[in-house]
Formats: structure tokens, C-alpha cells, sequence
């Protein structure tokens, strides 16, 4: 098809000697001059391979360009240039236009609202997680973490944010509970072990893997945010604190040991926890089933290894059979009582908010070394890492009560998608939500083997980038899985925008910055960002930015500190340009942007 030549431009510029960057698309001349030079500013200052930007206004495309390279020489037989429809890997911003919005598709066609609720007998996923939930909470509530200290009284933190100091049958036979505090970014449940050296120091161990070391009352007292190296395991897997039952000193030579679930247990010292030695077996009453209970351990100046299970019953041994040298035996703390099952208080809005009380990702790993007899067909499915992450991280906070960023918590959709239309994730989405806007393999998930449309991906490591595998895309799709163009983003957030209203648009795992909606997805081998202007969008400088959509998209991850904030400048100042060019109102490249 002809085209005219208002719709496209294509230039080439020699930057340096032997360096060419292509950069090609569609754009009206007096935007691009305005921005194309910000762009490719931005792009070589951040060490980007190559990226595609995209800005629509009220649905129509009014700039879609690539910059730089797609492959760069040495990585195929020639170099690339970065067209403008080039898929690059998009991350989290697919909860915000793939996951989220199909999610609330699947529940409209059944008769239902991301008010659902995903557990219990009326929720989506119904009880068939109980057991697992149950698990935890035991596990995790009152008792956070326990620890022995020289003196061989015994130290008790509870998730309400005290600390109780008594014996291994009375918890608080010595003092009552009294108020503890950590780092200032952390909280009570974010403590996972705790262990006390011979000269009365504290080190607290966070679910974030870092490590404090301070007081009983006042956990980060003398230094805060250490980071810990754990060690590999059996299967050359390295181990996360995800991993962690408890961590211990030696009164005797301060070594420090961490207990696995896994049935192993590593020696080394605070901040490196295989140092000594990665891995070695011990015994534990009740064989696995006990090692999902236990709340904590301590060893004591003789180097017996106390611990208390969520049975209400304690033992002692030694650190390779925690049984041998007492019986389980009664034990009382003061905070007795069964807990209410928090999780069927939670509802589809909370896994698209962040407000569940679920943090961070599942992990694949450690789902492996736990289900082995349960994998099918030796692979993980997001239904064993989902039980797997409910029987070892506890609910932080009473659903809708606070904010934390989790990956789990999007990654659900895979299961919850499932339930309500007896497809699985990946098929839905492709067929049910991307095809019917004309988008199947405009948009696709991560692939092993790519097609003329894929971006090679990068990892940047100083001024030099490695390139990195393709790779398909299993349990992680719904979390972080896609690739896309600019483009291609928007050509989801314009069928989205004549759908649904903004404050709809609001609940699809978009976040909301003062009305403006936007997310960002970071991977191994790309960046992006989307930013959506509602019609309703009232900007603070008195700019007319309403209906306006943009997005950027990399193929190189690592970007340099703060590259994030400086490519929401940059958009901000692309839309800004946008709103001050003067544009046809006719403007629109769509019919041309995909051929």
C-alpha cells in the first residue's frame, strides 16, 4: 500500500565513527522535531540497546517510533534497527494491560465483580487452599521468630510488635511482652528469624533477605540493612530466606546455622550462611510435616537446639536431630487462642491493589524441593508454587489495611482466570482478550523461539551489554510475562478506554498518581512504562493533557540508578510536547502503524 509521505519519516545519524542508530516510525514533523532528539538523548545516555515509544490521544495514534537497535552486530548476522512494531519484554506493566483487565473480563462474564472473594466456600478459588492457609497462619501468628539467648532464657517476638522473655515451656516466665522496633522501613511481619550471639548482640533476618543487628527491644540498635548470601542447596539451587525455618548461634564458637525446610541445615557466619558449609541433613520429630510448623528455634550454651512447633508442643536435640534429647513437651505463651482465617477476607480488588497482605513473588525453586511428588510432568504449576507460598510466608496485615507490591498476588489471576472460564491463563488471554482486538502476536508472551517481530534482549553491565536467551514463559506469564511494542500497549489502553470508564480502568492493577494512571515493568532484558490521561485529567501546570496515552518500551534491563524517574520525565515532556503541538485533528496513523 502506498503510503503517503506525512505518515512516515525515516532517518539515519551518524552519532561517532562506525556507530549508527536507526531510528523510524510514524510522526508529524513538528513533534518530532520537538522530541525525537529527547528520546535519543535518553536512550544513549541510559545505555539502552533500543526502545519504541507511542503516544495516542483520544484513541488516535498520534506518534509510534523505534530508536536504536533491535540486534546489534556480533548478535546475528547484521544489525537491526528498532522498528517501531518490535515486541520487547514489558514485565510488570502486564498486570496493567493484560493481566488486570482480563481478569475483570473472565469475572463480567460470569456475573461477577473484582469484589469476589477468592477463598472460602463462595469464593472463586472455594476451600481447596485451606489446609495450606491454615499452615501458615499457625505458623506465622502470634509467633514471629524465637531465639536463645546467652543466659539461656528464651526470647519470643509476636506479630503484634512485642517481644516476651522466659523459659522453653513458658514463654514469658521471666518478663511479659513489651514493645520491640526494627528498621524504620520494616514492620513487626516482616521479621523472619532471629538468632542471639554469645555477646548478647541480636540479629534479626527480614523477609527481604537483609539482616540488622541490635537489641532484643530494638532489633536494628548498632546496624540495618546487611545483605545476606545464602547458600546452595542439594539441587545447586541457591536458597532465599523464603527457604528459612530459623536461624541460630553457637554459644561456643559463633557459628551460625540456618535450618532449611528442605530437612538441611548450612553453617557460616551472620551475613554469609553456607560460609562453613551449604548443606548437611538432620532429623526433626514428625519428619517434613513437623519442618512446616515450626515457629522457632535456639540453641543453647551447652549447643542443645530447642524447638517450638505451631502444635503447641516443644523439643530438644541437636543441630542434625532436633529430637534427641527431649520428647516433645508442652509449652505456653501468652497470647493462647486459635486465629480467624484472614484469607477469605480477601477479594480480587485487593490482588489488584497490592492490599492482600501478600508481598514479593513465588518461588519456583523451592516449590521443586518441596512438591517433587506433585510435579506434572516435571513442571511447576502456579497451583503448587500458591501452596507452597501460603505455607511459608505469612499474611501481613488484615485484607485492604495496607500496601505491598506483590508479584503472588497478580500471578493468582493464572489460577483465578482458570476457575472461572475453564481455560487455561495463557489460551484466555491470547484468544478471548488480545485476538478479538486484533492483537494475537501483537502482543505475545516470552518465547524460546522468536519470530522477525522479536527484539533481542540485554543486560546491561557497565558501558557493555550481554545478550540474553530467549526464553518461554511459564509461571511468571501473568506477573511479568509479555512482550509488546509501545505500540502495542496502547493499542490495549485505547480498546480499554472506549470499554470501560477511568475509575473502571483504575482497578485493573493500573496505579494512580493524582488521577493519571500509569505502571511499570521491569525484567531481565526490558524496561517500560505506560501512562494513561483520563478524560477527566486535571494537570497541575493547567496543560490540556486529557485523553492522552504514552508508552515507552526497552530491550535492556540493569538501567542505571533513578533511569526509571528519568523516563517518566521524559514522557512527562513528550506529552507535554504533544499538547502544545498544533495537530491536525484528523491525525491518526493506526490504519497504517501495523502493515
Amino acid at each position: 500500500m502506498f503510503k503517503p509521505l506525512h505518515h512516515i519519516a525515516v532517518s539515519l545519524a551518524l552519532l561517532s565513527p562506525g556507530t549508527v542508530w536507526a531510528q523510524s516510525g510514524f510522526g508529524p514533523a513538528n513533534l518530532s522535531n520537538a522530541i525525537d532528539s529527547q528520546i535519543e538523548a535518553f536512550r544513549q545516555n541510559e545505555g539502552i540497546v533500543g526502545l519504541t515509544v507511542a503516544v495516542t490521544r483520544d484513541g488516535r495514534l498520534l506518534y509510534s517510533k523505534g530508536f536504536g537497535l533491535a540486534r546489534k552486530a556480533g548478535d546475528s548476522s547484521a544489525t537491526h534497527p528498532m522498528r517501531h512494531d518490535f515486541r520487547t519484554r514489558i514485565g510488570s506493566v502486564s498486570k496493567a494491560v493484560i493481566s488486570g483487565p482480563a481478569t475483570w473480563q473472565a469475572l463480567a462474564e460470569n456475573g461477577k465483580t473484582t469484589s469476589a472473594k477468592v477463598y472460602s466456600a463462595s469464593g472463586i478459588l472455594g476451600k481447596r487452599y485451606n489446609s495450606y492457609q491454615r499452615v501458615s497462619i499457625d505458623r506465622f501468628q502470634p509467633i514471629l521468630a524465637m531465639a536463645i539467648g546467652p543466659d539461656d532464657k528464651v526470647y519470643t517476638w509476636y506479630d503484634n510488635g512485642m517481644v516476651s522473655v522466659g523459659t522453653s515451656d513458658d514463654l514469658d516466665a521471666h518478663l511479659p511482652p513489651r514493645s520491640f522496633r526494627g528498621p524504620e522501613d520494616k514492620r513487626p511481619r516482616d521479621l523472619r528469624a532471629v538468632a542471639i550471639a554469645p555477646d548478647s548482640k541480636v540479629y534479626a533476618y527480614w523477609m527481604d533477605g537483609t539482616l540488622s543487628i541490635g537489641a532484643s527491644r530494638n532489633l536494628a540498635a548498632h546496624r540495618e540493612d546487611i545483605d545476606v548470601t545464602f547458600p546452595t542447596g542439594l539441587d545447586g539451587d541457591r536458597k532465599s530466606i523464603h527457604d528459612v525455618l530459623d536461624i541460630t548461634i553457637s554459644k561456643s564458637d559463633s557459628r551460625t546455622y540456618a535450618f532449611y525446610d528442605d530437612g538441611t541445615v548450612s553453617a557460616g557466619i551472620s551475613h554469609s550462611l553456607g560460609k562453613h558449609f551449604r548443606y548437611q541433613h538432620y532429623a526433626i520429630p514428625g519428619g517434613a510435616e513437623t519442618r512446616y510448623r515450626i515457629r522457632g528455634l535456639g540453641m543453647s550454651r551447652d549447643g542443645s537446639v530447642y524447638a517450638w512447633a505451631s502444635t503447641g508442643k516443644a523439643f530438644s536435640g541437636h543441630r542434625r536431630d532436633l529430637g534427641a534429647r527431649r520428647a516433645p513437651y508442652d509449652y505456653s505463651h501468652p497470647y493462647e487462642g486459635r486465629f480467624r482465617n484472614r484469607y477469605h477476607d480477601i477479594t480480587v480488588q485487593h490482588l489488584m491493589d497490592h492490599t492482600s497482605g501478600f508481598a514479593g513473588s513465588g518461588d519456583e525453586e523451592a516449590t521443586k524441593r518441596t512438591f517433587p511428588a506433585l510435579l506434572e510432568g516435571g513442571e511447576v504449576t502456579y497451583d503448587l508454587i500458591h501452596r507452597h507460598f501460603l505455607s511459608t510466608r505469612p499474611l501481613l496485615w488484615d485484607p485492604g489495611h495496607d500496601y505491598k507490591y506483590s508479584n503472588h498476588g497478580m500471578g493468582l489471576t493464572t489460577l483465578l482466570i482458570e476457575e472461572l472460564t475453564g481455560t487455561f491463563y495463557e489460551d484466555y488471554t491470547v484468544n478471548q482478550y488480545l485476538r478479538p482486538m486484533g492483537l494475537k502476536g501483537k502482543v505475545r508472551a516470552q518465547k524460546a523461539t522468536p519470530d522477525a517481530n522479536d527484539s533481542f534482549a540485554y543486560r546491561r553491565t557497565g558501558s557493555s551489554h550481554t545478550k540474553l536467551p530467549f526464553q518461554q514463559s511459564t509461571t511468571g506469564l501473568a506477573a511479568g510475562g509479555w512482550t509488546s511494542s509501545a505500540q502495542g500497549i496502547l493499542a490495549i489502553t485505547t480498546e480499554l478506554a472506549n470499554r470501560y470508564t477511568s475509575s473502571e480502568m483504575d482497578k485493573m492493577a493500573f496505579k494512580n498518581s493524582y488521577g493519571k494512571l500509569w505502571h511499570t515493568g521491569s525484567i531481565g532484558g526490558g524496561f517500560a512504562r505506560v501512562n494513561v490521561f483520563p478524560p477527566s485529567y486535571s494537570s497541575a501546570s493547567g496543560r490540556n493533557l486529557k485523553g492522552i496515552h504514552i508508552a515507552l518500551a526497552t530491550n535492556t534491563s540493569d538501567l542505571p540508578e533513578d533511569a526509571g524517574a528519568r523516563a517518566s520525565d521524559l514522557m512527562d515532556r513528550i506529552v507535554i510536547a504533544v499538547a502544545d503541538a498544533a495537530l491536525r485533528s484528523d491525525l491518526d496513523y493506526w490504519p497504517d502503524a501495523w502493515d
